[in-house]
């Protein structure tokens, strides 16, 4: 969840991929350097 003051409109988004990841058996890196967050994804069953 987010800590943000908008709170209704944040903190779902990535729950909302892994749901999705998992249901296509698929695989998902996330990181986060340097100020940047990057997010892999590989979907097997699409």
């Amino acid at each position: 969840m987010t800590d943000k003051a908008d709170a209704a409109n944040h903190g779902i988004g990535l729950k909302n991929i892994t749901e999705v990841v998992e249901k296509y058996n698929g695989i998902m890196r996330a990181s986060y350097e340097n100020g940047i967050y990057e997010t892999d994804i590989v979907l097997f069953d699409v």
